[in-house]
């Protein structure tokens, strides 16, 4: 899939490290480990497999950090992004707030 290739790429020109995966299981040997930011091995990646979803590796590798509210009712507080936001700035944590729609503000 073009958007797929077109997202990864667009990913790793804000240096995250991505891989290919299908239902989260990575499609590359190592996982995780194998992420990367070269455009060639992206689109070799993504050449081989035209479906796959785009993992960004989160942590050290890609410099951010993803919260993933499963149980949302037995967190309220997070529900609220914009305060969670202010509370992190607040702290000296910069933040990208992202919505279910995958828009990144």
């Amino acid at each position: 899939m073009i958007e797929a290739l077109e997202s990864a790429l667009q990913y790793a020109g804000r240096d995250w490290c991505v891989l290919p995966c299908i239902d989260k299981a990575p499609l590359v040997r190592g996982g995780v480990h194998a992420a990367t930011r070269d455009r060639s091995t992206i689109e070799r990646w993504w050449h081989s497999w035209p479906q796959a979803n785009v993992a960004v590796a989160c942590g050290a590798p890609s410099g951010i950090v993803a919260v993933d509210i499963d149980a949302p009712s037995q967190v309220p507080e997070l529900l609220d992004l914009q305060t969670l936001a202010a509370s992190l700035a607040a702290v000296g944590i910069s933040t990208a707030v992202t919505s279910k729609t995958s828009e990144i503000e």
